[in-house]
């Protein structure tokens, strides 16, 4: 046999010896498969606000999510860490199990006494963006001589206080003549954290207190995952036949698998995912997680609940607007900043296009709302005010940087704007 038919065959065999994942390692994961775990895409549009000439923008109010992170806490690894423990106890791992349990302690020894914590790139996404922002509107934050107050607030969680001073410094360091003031705390809940303080919403939340009839998104969410979740990427870290279970075991096992490999990046740590699933099976995985967020968190046949919770918030916005506009001495720019839970509904709330959808068919809502587009890492949506030389002041909306065509425009009169949203907070 000649050698160029031999040398293929020879390193398919060695890589099967290894255990080394071709066809999975082949395929690179599109990091929008990380979901609300994916950290902030930079692009023009962050640092570029085309608005016409006969528009001078004057004001800014904010709503942001903080940035990369550590994974949430020391749960997100343990139940594997246990479970592949003992199957290296038992020597019924493969070699791809071998390597996901070293990732695990990999991940358990990078993240020590780090859990939830703001990452370093999820610094550098705040400061990116508090310096964006300045760059983005010149006529509030940079004009010659321009003096004023930025106001931040942020809930009582560290890694939101540290997005916080982080988009602040950043800001600062635009125009030191400007004077910024930052709280935190728990009174701030109420905006921040309404999933914690409106009882509603927190009992809708609570798998234990849905009602016994189904209603609830705990029904359709276990029935989604029975179905689409795979099995495969948690019975390959075994041996054939050795799995310390079946079916719904190893659905639950490769979720958590994905519930650590998508939050890699958010903490500095190379993405891992093509390792050891293919792209289909963690899209699938995605999906789910796609789903879950979807159904706590936004609009949906469901409940109204989550927008409803948003409601004080949105008011919040829209009198601070009223007061830049009224010509009060008000700051050039409000900003809060809070989680992912904070920004879901809200946008869902002000009907934002990308951020409300109602499928018949839960298969296809990743067609339609997709919680990376949503709420990344560093999340924002931000509403920015303008005026004419005759007084009129119109108003433009953006998440994470896209401009939002509202009614088909992109710069509306706020008047307008502010009705649409006043009655979509009375609707509820």
């Amino acid at each position: 046999m000649k050698l160029h038919t031999v040398l293929p065959a020879l390193i398919a065999l060695i890589a099967l010896a290894s255990g080394a994942p071709r066809s999975r390692a082949a395929n690179t994961i599109p990091a929008e498969l990380d979901g609300t775990m994916m950290p902030y895409h930079f692009f023009r549009g962050d640092s570029v606000a085309e608005y016409p000439d006969s528009l001078r923008p004057f004001h800014i109010e904010y709503v942001g999510r903080h940035g990369a992170r550590y994974l949430s806490s020391a749960k997100k690894t343990k139940n594997l860490i246990t479970v592949l423990s003992n199957g290296e106890k038992d020597k019924i791992l493969t070699a791809e199990g071998r390597r996901f349990l070293a990732l695990l302690r990999e991940v358990e020894r990078v993240s020590e006494g780090k859990w939830g914590r703001l990452s370093a790139l999820g610094e550098e996404e705040q400061e990116r963006l508090g310096a964006l922002m300045a760059r983005r509107w010149p006529t509030i934050f940079q004009g010659q001589g321009q003096t004023g107050e930025v106001a931040a607030v942020a809930s009582y969680v560290p890694r939101v206080v540290k997005s916080m001073y982080s988009f602040l410094e950043a800001l600062e360091e635009s125009n030191p003549r400007l004077e910024t003031s930052a709280e935190s705390g728990r009174r701030f809940s109420p905006l921040m954290r309404f999933f914690d303080v409106d009882i509603d919403y927190r009992d809708w939340l609570n798998p234990v207190k849905l009602d016994d009839d189904g209603s609830g998104w705990n029904e359709p969410l276990t029935t989604f995952e029975a179905d689409h979740l795979p099995t495969a990427p948690a019975s390959r870290l075994f041996k054939v036949g050795r799995a310390p279970g079946e079916g719904p075991a190893m659905q639950k096992l490769s979720m958590q698998m994905y519930g650590v490999l998508q939050g890699l990046s958010a903490f500095g740590m190379e993405r891992r995912g093509r390792e050891f699933m293919s792209q289909a099976e963690y899209r699938a995985c995605w999906e789910c997680d796609n789903l879950d967020h979807y159904l706590k968190r936004s609009l949906s046949a469901l409940s109204t609940l989550p927008v409803q919770a948003a409601i004080p918030l949105l008011i919040d916005i829209v009198q601070k607007a009223d007061e830049a506009e009224s010509g009060l001495k008000t700051p050039l720019a409000n900003l809060r900043f809070g989680h992912a839970e904070t920004v879901i509904p809200l946008a869902a709330l002000m009907k934002l296009p990308g951020a409300e959808a109602l499928p018949d068919d839960y298969t296809k809502l990743a067609d339609e709302w997709k919680d990376w587009e949503v709420s990344p890492l560093a999340a924002y949506i931000e509403l920015c005010l303008a005026c004419t030389q005759a007084g009129e002041t119109y108003a433009r909306v953006s998440l994470n940087g896209r401009p939002m065509q509202i009614e088909d425009a992109i710069w509306i009169p706020w008047k307008r704007l502010r009705a649409y949203w006043l009655h979509r907070a009375s609707s509820f």
